[in-house]
């Protein structure tokens, strides 16, 4: 009995370490909550303009901290870019992700094709 409640003790003080444990691999901001806000509201509004805002300071954070960025952050400023026909722009935060984030390079070869064929010659 005993060598089962110091076994439960263990399992009980292991699990409380992991869940402690906060995850300081990204810097995320308030990108949650400027998300949501930012798509509900029609792009041009103040909520998307702190959602830009957002965004920037989560890249440059991250890259004073040298941490790297969040998933999907530079994607979503690159396509605030695209949606302002600012191409050159946009092109270079979707290859920014593809290269951070492998798995999003099909993806982002799609969103740089798109911008390329929409780029003013």
């Amino acid at each position: 009995m005993r060598r089962l409640a110091s076994g439960l003790l263990v399992a009980f003080a292991l699990a409380s370490i992991g869940c402690a444990s906060d995850n300081r691999t990204y810097y995320w901001s308030s990108y949650q909550w400027s998300a949501y806000s930012g798509n509900q509201i029609s792009r041009g509004g103040p909520d998307s303009q702190r959602f830009e805002s957002t965004l920037k300071r989560i890249i440059e954070k991250s890259a004073a901290s040298k941490r790297k960025v969040p998933p999907g952050v530079l994607a979503e400023y690159g396509y605030l870019f695209f949606e302002r026909d600012e191409m050159d722009t946009a092109i270079e935060y979707f290859q920014r992700e593809a290269r951070e984030w492998p798995e999003s390079e099909v993806f982002m070869n799609r969103m740089i094709e798109q911008a390329q064929e929409g780029a003013p010659s």
